[in-house]
């Protein structure tokens, strides 16, 4: 069933890529060819009022040039009565309605500006200098260029500045030495000639909107029944999950038996719906037997403890930590000792999992008669006891590699303990102590040893543990299965 979803959720992504890639190809065809041709349109329209600007530029020119008086003197200085004359002309209404943004302004003998619209706010203009100007017959590459202060009652382009072009005309006023420019920001012009093209964008819109509506409206009742079969497949996949989740937790113990003088809490909460954790506690005879044969939970003074953690987390390492736990409970219920349980699960796990994958455990039986724990861990840590006599915590170390790895156990010894009153013996997942705060920073061992302390019963050391790696991580989504194991001697 779960092949089945897959390859069916592997078709619909591929039908709606095809339909997605389908549409962008003729979305840039179209868009390409209304580019092209919008772009020679546009440059057709554009020479054709280059050549005419130009042309009326002359004729402007000479109008203007006979609104000055013919009695101007040679050398009129700046600021003088008699500049104070032709600044006036310049400044004149007249000179305000040319087209296009145009001004007229006077260059004297030297080339520098005399006479300018804009003079009196900036007098640097003053400095501004027409020599070595050329006059261009256009802006296409190649256009012919002359002298601009050589040439008479001719009209062109210049280059004010890098990239600023104007329209120009010029005409020498009689026996002054003067010369008129008027001229045409090239940018004004530019800006007509696309509002002149309009039509041809407007109407390659309307071509451009209709096609792509077309196919959009298929697109989208297309992916309409796309996403309602993958929004199906995501519900049946979530309840299939949920159910496994249940499955899961079910194998977790309803209640743990605490044997007398001890007192044993644990939690398991996975990172995906279903996670590659768990715990248990099972109750074990006084003597060597199966444990089925205990007739209450009340009554047992030895109980068989597990952590376990399977590589990964989701469906995968869920069905290896199930199976691992089932593999724990019935070699312990045919009275198996605890090497005997380890070497057990270890040649199943071998034998099953995939390559690359293995689970990290821990075994242990609890004698409450002696206050002793033997424990077997195979590449499980954390693993503390709290000495409460002392006050401080003590490292368990592992006694071989995981489970899964090799066929063969590496180690076939076991760790012994003597819990006095008040001590407390600490198992939990790596997602514990590997949760990770929004700088980037570990949860790390000592804020896990700081949390175990003595003066507190074992179920609310288990939930301080879990609230404080909540806390660490600031509500951020897990990244890992999280499971704590808390044995404490009254």
């Amino acid at each position: 069933m779960k092949g089945q979803q897959s390859e069916h959720r592997s078709r619909i992504g591929s039908r709606a890529g095809l339909i997605a890639a389908a549409l962008l190809v003729q979305a840039v065809v179209l868009a390409t060819g209304w580019m092209i041709t919008f772009r020679v349109v546009q440059r057709s329209f554009a020479r054709e009022i280059e050549q005419r600007t130009i042309a009326e530029n002359r004729e402007l020119a000479e109008r203007i040039a006979a609104l000055f008086p013919d009695d101007i003197p040679e050398n009129v200085a700046y600021g003088s009565p008699e500049w104070e004359r032709l600044q006036r002309i310049i400044e004149s209404d007249a000179m305000k309605k040319l087209p296009a943004g145009g001004f007229a302004c006077l260059v004297g003998p030297d080339g520098k500006l005399l006479c300018h619209p804009d003079i009196r706010r900036s007098p640097s203009l003053r400095r501004y200098s027409f020599v070595g100007k050329d006059l261009l017959s256009g802006l296409e590459p190649g256009a012919e260029s002359a002298p601009l202060l050589k040439s008479d009652n001719e009209s062109g382009i210049i280059e004010f500045t890098a990239g600023d072009f104007h329209y120009v005309a010029t005409a020498p006023l009689a026996n002054s030495g003067l010369r008129l420019l008027v001229h045409q920001p090239v940018g004004a012009l530019v800006k007509m000639s696309k509002r002149s093209t309009r039509w041809v964008m407007g109407v390659a819109l309307v071509a451009a909107i209709g096609v792509l509506g077309v196919t959009g409206v298929g697109l989208h009742r297309l992916l309409g029944q796309y996403e309602n079969v993958h929004e199906a497949l995501n519900r049946q996949l979530h309840e299939n999950l949920l159910v496994a989740r249940s499955i899961q937790q079910s194998t977790l113990p309803a209640s743990i038996p605490s044997p007398p003088g001890y007192d044993i809490a644990g939690w398991s909460r996975p990172a995906d719906e279903t996670g590659g954790d768990t715990f248990d506690v099972i109750s074990l005879p006084e003597g060597e037997g199966p444990a089925c044969s205990i007739g209450s939970v009340e009554e047992t003074r030895r109980v068989a403890l597990l952590l376990a953690d399977a590589s990964g987390h989701g469906i995968g390492p869920a069905l290896a930590i199930t199976q691992l736990q089932a593999m724990n409970r019935l070699a312990w219920h045919l009275g198996a000792s605890i090497l005997d349980v380890a070497r057990l699960v270890n040649e199943q796990l071998y034998d099953r999992l995939p390559g690359g994958r293995f689970v990290t455990a821990v075994f242990a039986v609890l004698d409450a008669e002696t206050h002793t724990a033997e424990l077997f861990s195979a590449g499980q840590g954390p693993m503390f006891v709290w000495e409460a006599r002392r006050r401080r915590a003590v490292a368990i170390e592992p006694n071989t590699y995981p489970l899964g790895i090799d066929r063969v156990l590496g180690s076939l010894e076991t760790t012994k303990l003597t819990l006095g009153r008040g001590d407390v013996l600490c198992f939990v997942s790596d997602g514990i102590v590997e949760a990770t705060g929004p700088d980037g920073e570990q949860f790390g061992h000592d804020r896990l040893v700081a949390l175990i302390g003595d003066g507190e019963d074992a179920n609310e050391i288990a939930r301080r543990i879990g609230e404080a790696a909540d806390r660490f991580t600031e509500g951020a989504p897990q990244n890992d299965d999280r499971t704590v194991l808390v044995v404490r001697r009254v």
